[in-house]
């Protein structure tokens, strides 16, 4: 049959979805079909199967219609049923609206359906934007605004005129049923078990409202996707992996070669013994604190496999503060997990810093998208643009963290201004979607001391994994703290000439500066007393003005002067600090927070080789913190703490770096920044004064006072949350960098030509997710003077891809402004 008659005997056909390769069809009513069943087996890990069940059957009802028919039979050159060929634009037709409609008339009707009326129809009409406002900021009721939409422009009363008989019983019948109401009910109730404070229980619902979301976003995007790459469907592991009885298998395998020769190495062994006993503990929220260099990585895989493998989770997650922990996390655990030649994929990990990757087309990155992998390493800000993110891109894979384990790497990275939102969707993670938490450091931050206790995770459902925090500390106890400050800043000059005397003694030096500009400085000064002296001293220089890949080089290079014992110095950003596995017998540390220390000190004498490392406290004169608030108030804390040291000693066990003075420094810090814990908006987010986005997701006060204001009531609504606008500020405050591409090496040089030689319709998505290793990332005031000096290009016109001029990138120092540039040592792209 050809094309032409195949496409004439469908005419009729209210199209869902076309595939051009062969010209298949999907009708509205499959597409329903199938994605009322995908997001029923989403949401049943939260035992909320009817109601997602009841939105994906109805949220593409808007598609019966000739409106919309016309439509896609036009933008993909179909016969249409009116004969016109119009082109319109995107979304230009409402297809969203009709069904929440219906949902919302149908559920009101019926008694007693309180939650269901609003929290389904809202998830339903928002499936093609993001979760709209309930109240916006200015108190206008906006979900009634859309399900009161003139039914004229929504094609309700022609949509259910369309409908099949068979079709329309069944949303009848699952719409009365009596189990939707009551399947919410029971989650909401055990979800808000002990929670009293009002704030926190519209929190949470708005949490749940955001997860059930998750599944109908996911169904939608996985069934579209299906049926325009067929392939991709094949490709999928849907939830079917690798057994954890395998993967369990193969890490004992390994830790079982490991060879113990000396007390670091047995005190490693001990930690992770108690994370395999501390395994079969019933799911909820565990702390492991092990002091750096404690073997934490593996030994927490070890807990979440074995913890997975006990209670049958879907997968473990790993949320790391930076790209370069996930780089050699991954390598470290695929080792491990993926041995077998024909095994399916078991390690994913998910980090962007190229903004494109948002619009590369779905099915050139489906893996990433939801998260469907046993286990998945991902950023600490990919975690948060999920919870409370913008767009349905970050949302869709929420739902699986439902039934995980979940582990946050370095947790004390965790932005300050989201403590009181991140502490309840970790409560929330636990109680409702029967998850498992471990937060993983040296450092702990005291979340069950913040203030307010609603806001707090409660010290009496932390599970501690290693009890004697104490005596771990002890016995890993490897460094001296010298703490040089006295009132004295030191010059760069004057901090070179220490660094060199220093290396002339110990053979390997770490310096660690807080900001780009000073570390880029100090090296050369160090470089300059070696070229005046004629030292043999190998001298590297490391920051985020140098992309992943040339980090990992730089740290490779570094790591074989050690393991030769030649004389190294290296310069560096506290990017070394957390999660990279490098031992310098000396450490040199501008004075920062107590955890910044600590974990500097995770870099000095790390496995132990001679009895004591030296660690060096100091100031820099004019260093500038003006930009980088956390480091600013934790180096003020940090000097409180030093004066009451050095006033007593014995409160902190004689040791800066103890457990105890770890937990006073942290009553300091988080009670010198609990204004800040609620994420406080400015002004220019336009939700009036004093608002912050815990208030927006919850209570939203000043929304309902404006309501009250303009109405004269209350409104008689149960979700009264600004989630579009607290979406957007989110991000809008979040996204404050913007990815470059640099032509570090062959491959950096080979990416740029690529990308910039595809042509318009040519989808960049495998380019892009190579380019990860070769992009640096930018402040504005960076990006503004790139494009001033005219080292800026844009791949191709449009595409919003963007690459450095090779003249301001350096081989020893990255990404180089005007002013710094030293043309013997640039690249040559």
């Amino acid at each position: 049959m050809s094309k032409q008659i195949h496409d004439k005997e469908q005419t009729n056909q209210f199209v869902a979805h076309y595939r051009r390769e062969d010209g298949t069809i999907q009708d509205v009513w499959s597409h329903l079909a199938n994605v009322s069943d995908r997001a029923a087996a989403n949401a049943s890990k939260i035992s909320l199967q009817e109601p997602a069940s009841l939105c994906g059957l109805v949220h593409d009802l808007g598609k019966a219609s000739q409106a919309f028919n016309d439509y896609i039979r036009s933008a993909e050159g179909l016969p249409t049923t009116s004969g016109t060929q119009q082109r319109m634009g995107r979304g230009s037709i409402d297809h969203s609206t009709a069904g929440a409609q219906w949902l919302y008339q149908h559920l009101k009707a019926m008694p007693g359906n309180v939650l269901s009326r609003q929290l389904l129809p809202l998830i339903t009409a928002s499936h093609h934007s993001e979760l709209i406002d309930c109240l916006a900021p200015d108190g206008e009721n906006r979900f009634l605004e859309r399900m009161d939409k003139d039914k004229l422009r929504t094609h309700y009363d022609e949509v259910m005129t369309n409908l099949p008989d068979d079709f329309k019983e069944k949303m009848y019948q699952k719409a009365s049923d009596p189990e939707l109401e009551q399947s919410l009910h029971i989650v909401i109730k055990e979800m808000l078990e002990s929670e009293d404070d009002p704030t926190g229980r519209a929190f949470k619902l708005g949490l749940l409202t955001r997860m059930l979301f998750s599944t109908l976003l996911d169904a939608d995007r996985v069934d579209t996707i299906d049926h325009q790459n067929p392939t991709v469907a094949l490709e999928r592991p849907d939830g079917q992996y690798i057994s954890w009885t395998t993967l369990v298998q193969r890490l004992e395998e390994t830790l079982s070669r490991f060879s113990v020769t000396n007390d670091i190495d047995r005190y490693r062994q001990q930690v992770s013994e108690r994370c395999r006993e501390m395994a079969n503990q019933k799911p909820g929220v565990f702390r492991l604190t092990v002091p750096t260099g404690g073997g934490k990585t593996l030994a927490s895989l070890r807990f979440a496999l074995h913890h997975a493998h006990q209670y049958q989770m879907d997968r473990i997650i790993y949320v790391v503060p930076y790209t370069a922990i996930i780089d050699q996390n991954a390598r470290t655990i695929r080792n491990i997990l993926e041995t077998e030649a024909g095994d399916p994929a078991i390690v994913m990990e998910h980090h962007s810093n190229l903004d494109p990757l948002r619009e590369v087309p779905e099915n050139d990155h489906f893996w990433t998208q939801n998260w469907d992998a046993p286990v998945v390493l991902t950023t600490m800000v990919q975690f948060l643009e999920s919870f409370f993110g913008s767009g349905t891109g970050p949302v869709r894979r929420l739902h699986q963290m439902t039934r995980a384990v979940i582990i946050f790497d370095e947790i004390q990275s965790l932005p300050v201004r989201c403590t009181h939102m991140v502490n309840l969707a970790m409560r929330f993670l636990v109680k409702a979607c029967h998850s498992t938490v471990v937060l993983c450091t040296a450092t702990q931050p005291l979340l069950e001391a913040v203030q307010p206790a609603s806001r707090a995770l409660s010290s009496k459902a932390i599970s501690e994994i290693t009890p004697d925090v104490k005596a771990l500390f002890q016995q890993f106890k490897r460094v001296k703290v010298n703490d040089e400050n006295h009132g004295n800043h030191w010059s760069h000059e004057e901090l070179a000439e220490k660094i060199m005397t220093a290396a002339e003694i110990t053979a390997s030096v770490l310096a660690i500066l807080n900001t780009k500009k000073d570390a880029a400085l100090v090296y050369d000064a160090v470089d300059d007393i070696r070229n005046k002296t004629g030292s043999e001293t190998k001298v590297f220089h490391l920051s985020t003005h140098m992309c992943p890949a040339h980090r990992r080089q730089i740290l490779e290079d570094v790591n074989q002067c050690l393991n030769e014992k030649k004389s190294v110095i290296c310069i560096s950003t506290q990017l070394i600090e957390a999660g990279v596995d490098i031992d310098f017998t000396t450490v040199f540390r501008a004075l920062a927070g107590l955890d910044s220390i600590q974990q500097a000190a995770g870099r000095c004498n790390r496995h132990g080789k001679i009895p004591q490392g030296q660690l060096f406290l100091f100031q820099l004169q004019n260093e500038n913190l003006s930009r980088l608030t956390d480091i600013r108030e934790g180096k003020e804390v940090t000097l409180r703490l030093l004066n009451e040291f050095h006033n007593s000693p014995a409160d902190f066990d004689e040791d800066l770096l103890s457990a105890k003075a770890m937990n006073r420094y942290y009553e300091y810090y988080f009670y010198q920044r609990q204004h800040e814990m609620s994420y406080p908006l400015p002004r220019s987010a336009g939700v009036g004064n004093d608002s912050c986005l815990f208030e927006l997701l919850s209570v939203n006060p000043q929304a309902v006072a404006a309501h009250q204001r303009i109405n004269g009531q209350s409104p008689d609504m149960m979700l009264r949350q600004s989630f579009q606008t607290a979406a957007k500020a989110f991000q809008a405050i979040d996204k404050s960098t913007q990815g470059v591409i640099v032509p570090y090496g062959e491959e950096g040089e080979r990416i740029i030509k690529s990308l910039c030689g595809l042509s318009p319709w040519d989808s960049p998505g495998e380019l892009l997710k190579l380019s990860q290793q070769y992009a640096v990332n930018c402040y504005a005031h960076e990006l503004n003077r790139l494009v001033a000096e005219g080292a800026l290009h844009e791949t191709t016109q449009g595409s919003g891809i963007y690459y450095l001029n090779g003249r301001h990138y350096s081989r020893e120092k990255g990404l180089q402004l005007q002013g710094e540039l030293q043309t013997m040592d640039t690249m040559t792209f």
